[in-house]
């Protein structure tokens, strides 16, 4: 189903792009796909279980990234690389709070909550840098694939 692009027809024409909808009647795509591309198979083997260990403590990760976390965290990001922005406390504080979401989110439920807990309350304390390493090592071992050192 064509989308209206708020261009004239002349315009659209030229820009030799269809924009096309998912038809509803259809369903929705099989899952790991999005709108027909294959899907990536980041899953773990069925003997394969992904752990993370934090100081003296391992916990369980899940499968695969949480798809709105990682738009919301790459989104706070982005708004902290603006120019000016990185002086706004506000800004820093949502991009620091989407990145606590986001570790958190990583571990499997059962254990999210000891998990957090964990990272609270142990001594001496996880610090902001030590965090950080420990996302980019768990979206690493959750995705399969290197990450950009920050």
């Amino acid at each position: 189903m064509p989308v209206n692009t708020g261009m004239t027809a002349d315009e659209d024409a030229a820009t030799d792009v269809l924009i096309e909808v998912e038809d509803e009647s259809k369903g929705a795509p099989p899952p790991g796909t999005v709108a027909g591309l294959d899907a990536i198979d980041n899953e773990p083997a069925a003997d394969e279980i992904r752990k993370i260990k934090v100081r003296d403590r391992e916990f369980t990760l899940r499968s695969s990234l949480p798809g709105m976390l990682l738009m919301r965290l790459t989104k706070k990001q982005m708004e902290l690389s603006k120019p000016g922005a990185v002086n706004d406390p506000m800004k820093q504080a949502e991009a620091l709070s989407a990145t606590g979401d986001m570790i958190s989110k990583l571990v499997v439920e059962a254990e999210r909550e000891d998990f957090i807990d964990y990272l609270e309350d142990v001594d001496p304390p996880v610090e902001v840098t030590e965090l950080m390493k420990l996302m980019q090592e768990m979206t690493e071992r959750v995705t399969g694939r290197p990450t950009q050192s920050a």
